[in-house]
């Protein structure tokens, strides 16, 4: 069994655990904002929940936003474990880093700014200054 570095939420503003990797996803950046574990080993009526379908080393789950960036899950191991975010023409231009591996992710919330993560046992919450692109 692999074991799962213990995470707590950062105490400072902004998360470290958000990497701006090119300047153009500054402006998705909402710097009072810190990462929360929502939940871990949740169990339900019918037994353990499990996110994710075992894919390693490449993006999982992924929503858009209405810019066009991708947001992907994101599962390479302990340095990259998280969701990366694509800017239209392909480019990296952000990550959130998580202790482990980011299965699925949506947008939510009241302002639909809210990204959930769900990875294999837990499930983070970041808000973000971008906004789910919904089919109209």
């Amino acid at each position: 069994m692999v074991e799962i570095p213990r995470w707590r939420q950062s105490e400072t503003y902004p998360d470290p655990s958000v990497e701006v990797l090119d300047p153009r996803f500054l402006k998705y950046r909402i710097t009072n904002a810190a990462v929360e574990r929502l939940a871990t080993g949740m169990r339900f009526g019918e037994g353990p929940v499990w996110f994710g379908d075992g894919e390693h080393g490449a993006p999982d789950g992924f929503r858009c936003d209405t810019d066009g960036n991708l947001w992907a899950g994101w599962g390479t191991g302990p340095t990259l474990n998280g969701v990366m975010v694509f800017a239209p023409d392909g480019e990296a231009i952000g990550r959130i880093a998580l202790p482990e591996r980011c299965a699925n992710l949506c947008f939510g919330g009241a302002a639909h700014n809210r990204l959930f993560m769900a990875a294999g046992q837990s499930l983070y919450a970041l808000y973000v200054d971008a906004k789910a692109a919904v089919p109209t």
